[in-house]
């Protein structure tokens, strides 16, 4: 079988590699991702082989030999494990594994998982970005939640930190709240994989937690969808030009299509100049 691995985990990090697993007081000590490779092991240790790999991504990545992995999932949260994992992705002349990027928002009711394809043009900084600028510029407003939780124009002011030495601010909630949003984004991932149409197709799926029934009702999942860019080097300086298509259904920002402009009606009276025009030729006949 393919190794799997656990997903880019910094040292001093408080998430483990598959987001907030529950973990007891006799894991304390260990080091989170060598604990949940035993609990992963331990499901079928016949045919499973998990294989933790400790240690602070952002220098060990370049030791690491990605092309032999089927499925990377970065679960860090943290701006910069995402910044390395695209920089050694965009020059890594063999294409990447599919990249899966999740995040929970602050209160543990809302998540995203970023999907970058094997061989798309973006990785997971590259799709989040593309899902800020979908929810920023979406007319109708159905992305201002997401917004406040993950791309607020201003940083919040009141910041959860449980334990000194987390590389970022984390989130409150309980581990159902955690097991349901995670739930929901790995089986979203996976399913995406199986069933892509378009192997290069870079996709963000949105997920909301229920609330009571007396009040507004969140927008259930929904899935963001960007079709591969055509880049171009620029050889003075180096930086990619991306030039994004557009496609039918979909515009290339991510949200819905847009309408086409209303032409106005035309009557069965001709336009006087026309009139003129084709009784100049009779005249000229």
């Amino acid at each position: 079988m393919p190794r799997t691995s656990p997903s880019p985990t910094r040292r001093s990090s408080t998430r483990a590699s598959w987001l907030a697993s529950p973990y007891t007081d006799a894991d304390i000590g260990h080091y989170k991702a060598s604990v949940l490779a035993d609990r992963l092991n331990r499901i079928d240790p016949h045919t499973t082989r998990v294989e933790a790999l400790v240690g602070d991504i952002t220098t060990r990545l370049s030791g690491l030999d990605l092309h032999t992995f089927d499925l990377i999932w970065d679960c860090t949260a943290n701006r910069i494990v995402r910044a390395r994992l695209e920089r050694a992705r965009r020059t890594d002349a063999a294409p990447w594994p599919h990249l899966a990027t999740l995040m929970i928002g602050h209160h543990a009711t809302r998540g995203l998982a970023a999907l970058s394809p094997r061989g798309a043009t973006g990785g997971g900084a590259d799709v989040l970005r593309r899902t800020a600028l979908a929810a920023h510029t979406d007319a109708t407003h159905v992305f201002d939640d997401l917004i406040e939780d993950f791309f607020p124009t201003q940083p919040p002011t009141e910041l959860f930190q449980p334990e000194p030495g987390c590389s970022d601010t984390t989130f409150t909630g309980s581990a159902a709240d955690v097991t349901a949003l995670a739930g929901q984004l790995v089986a979203g991932i996976l399913h995406a994989l199986a069933a892509l149409a378009d192997r290069r197709t870079m996709a963000t799926l949105i997920v909301r937690m229920p609330v009571g029934p007396t009040v507004a009702q969140p927008a259930g999942p929904r899935w963001l969808t960007w079709p591969d860019d055509t880049l171009v080097t620029d050889e003075a300086t180096g930086y990619d030009v991306r030039i994004t298509p557009r496609r039918a259904g979909r515009d290339a920002r991510g949200g819905p299509p847009r309408r086409p402009r209303p032409r106005p009606a035309r009557g069965n009276r001709r336009h006087p100049a026309r009139r003129r025009r084709r009784r100049h030729r009779r005249d000229l006949r």
